[in-house]
C-alpha cells in the first residue's frame, strides 16, 4: 500500500530507515525515476516523485503515526 510521497529521494529513504527500524517493512518506489525528474523543467513531474510504499496494510497507522512524529 503507498504510504506517500516525497519532495526528494532522501526524505523518502530516512522515513523507509525509520519505518523498518521500527520493524515495518517497506520499500521505495520511483526511486530511479525521482533522479531524472525535472531535467530541463523547472520543477519535478508528479509521476516521478519518489514514494513508500509499505508490504503489511495493517501497519498502516502504525506508519503514518511514525511519520508525523507521534509515535516513539
Amino acid at each position: 500500500m503507498k504510504l506517500r510521497s516525497f519532495d526528494t529521494l532522501g526524505e523518502c529513504d530516512r522515513s523507509r530507515a525509520l519505518l523498518e527500524g521500527c520493524g515495518i517493512r517497506c520499500e521505495i518506489r520511483n526511486e530511479f525515476g525521482a533522479n531524472t525528474a525535472g531535467a530541463g523543467l523547472l520543477s519535478s513531474l508528479p509521476f516521478s516523485y519518489p514514494e513508500l510504499w509499505i508490504m503489511d496494510d495493517v501497519k498502516q497507522a502504525d506508519a503514518m503515526d511514525l511519520l508525523s512524529g507521534k509515535m516513539t
